[in-house]
């Protein structure tokens, strides 16, 4: 069994076309839709299309994760492997079955991300002040610790279950995918990447330049501890 984990916040526009991609490039993918209190139409929308929706109290992308993750412990789901991907429609879903293949292969690999950065043009990551951030935080990276990853902070990743079983994260916020790459690779697992498109969000960006402080804090916090 596979799961996909979808954190939202009021994600109307992009959470229809990405669950419906996600149900057909994965056969049989049963849809967790963690949603932090939208007060639009994106729950409804989510159910209308099969999705399991679970409430989460605290607002942020890590505090949605943490409760998926406690959803599945209390559910005694054992799902071979988890999607985590955002609702926004940015992230397709046609490199998934090689994604997912690279875990099945290889026993030691706990997660593949999916790398945006290789893909784009040196102009769109430049004239991009996300994507620059995104660039800035992979030196950090490689300053500070032994992850060598192009594209850390991708929002598309595959997780071997397994691998995160007993993860309870303590990021609250987007910090949450530099705590898992520390997590695993703290724990001997290693992170592949795969190439993807990115696409223009459907709907208003939830990041901001700030959000890249607490990143950066715990992205120094656990580079201490490698």
């Amino acid at each position: 069994m596979i799961v996909a984990v979808i954190p939202t916040l009021n994600e109307e526009e992009g959470i229809g076309p990405t669950i419906k991609e996600y149900l057909d490039a994965v056969p049989g993918l049963r849809v967790i839709v963690a949603d932090g209190g939208s007060t639009d139409s994106t729950i409804r929308v989510a159910r209308s299309l099969g999705a399991e929706v679970i409430y989460v109290a605290e607002k942020g992308k890590g505090a949605a994760v943490s409760a998926a993750l406690n959803h599945l412990r209390k559910m005694k789901m054992d799902p071979d492997f988890i999607i985590f991907v955002d609702g926004d429609y940015t992230y397709p879903a046609d490199r998934l079955p090689d994604m997912i293949e690279i875990l099945r292969e290889d026993e030691s690999v706990g997660a593949v991300l999916g790398n945006r950065l290789r893909n784009l043009s040196r102009w769109s990551l430049l004239s991009d002040l996300y994507l620059l951030g995104n660039l800035v935080i992979r030196q950090l990276y490689r300053a500070w610790s032994s992850i060598n990853l192009e594209d850390p902070l991708s929002g598309l990743r595959v997780v071997r279950w397994r691998a995160v079983r007993d993860w309870s994260p303590a990021s609250k916020g987007f910090e949450i995918e530099t705590e898992m790459n520390f997590y695993l690779i703290q724990r001997g697992w290693k992170i592949a990447e795969v190439p993807i498109n990115y696409r223009k969000r459907l709907g208003k960006k939830k990041l901001t330049i700030v959000d890249a402080i607490p990143i950066i804090r715990v992205l120094r916090n656990y580079s201490k501890k490698l």
